[in-house]
């Protein structure tokens, strides 16, 4: 059953996409590396979206939310932080991929998204699930003045009172209540940095376990990923006013 759902779930997401797909690009970080990108939408958005990939890679699950948001009007753009490699269903390649990943390099890289999406009176957002998740949230610490709404799904919140203090943009969170790695403790940290800090923030907890968002997870969950994704949605509009 869970099988079946997650195929309806890549066909749901696939019909949404229909209207256009989006295109290879090449971005370059700070210090010139090419990275290999995917991105969609109106060149001329008055919004644009950094999405970031899970431990998966940049694959068509990707590009899939990628033609999605781009088909709503954002500008959208998704980096390969693999430098080409990503599986679709080994998950012990996947966390191989993960380990051997330097999240000071990918940092630099999300940096170099965020650039690429930048234009006049264009808002900025950022969005992620697990490793994705944690990459958006690092947007948001390193370039508070221009992310203006950033979305963290089934991951940490990895920032200090300061860091948190200087953000600018709003912040969903949304979160796996059986997740042992960010447990109620943690969360009601996150809770108490954002409000001493004056934040925006929107968290949600839901009754599953880590993973509920990963169609290729034992633990994802079909009705609260959909419930999640229409979140995401009004959650959008309402910062981005898109």
């Amino acid at each position: 059953m869970r099988g079946f759902r997650a195929a309806c779930a890549v066909m749901l997401w696939a019909m949404s996409a229909v209207a256009a797909a989006g295109e290879a690009v090449v971005v370059k970080n700070v210090i010139g590396t090419e990275l290999n990108g995917y991105v969609a939408g109106p060149e001329n958005s008055p919004v644009g979206l950094l999405v970031l990939h899970d431990r998966w890679g940049l694959n068509d699950a990707v590009r899939a939310t990628v033609d999605r948001y781009g088909n709503n009007g954002y500008r959208v753009l998704a980096l390969d932080m693999y430098d080409g490699r990503s599986t679709e269903n080994e998950r012990w390649r996947a966390d191989e991929l993960l380990r051997e990943t330097d999240r000071e390099m990918v940092k630099s890289n999300v940096l170099a998204g965020l650039r690429y999406l930048q234009a006049p009176n264009r808002k900025l957002a950022t969005l992620g699930s697990g490793f994705g998740g944690w990459q958006s949230f690092q947007a948001a610490v390193m370039a508070p003045k221009q992310v203006v709404a950033t979305v963290v799904i089934d991951s940490s919140l990895d920032a200090d009172v300061e860091q948190v203090r200087s953000l600018e943009g709003a912040v969903m969170a949304v979160f796996a209540s059986r997740d042992e790695r960010v447990t109620a403790e943690m969360r009601e940290e996150y809770r108490i940095k954002m409000r001493k800090g004056f934040i925006t923030y929107r968290p949600h907890v839901y009754e599953v376990d880590s993973g509920f968002m990963d169609l290729r997870s034992p633990t994802y969950h079909f009705a609260t990923a959909e419930t999640v994704w229409q979140e995401v949605d009004r959650f959008l509009l309402a910062t981005l006013g898109k």
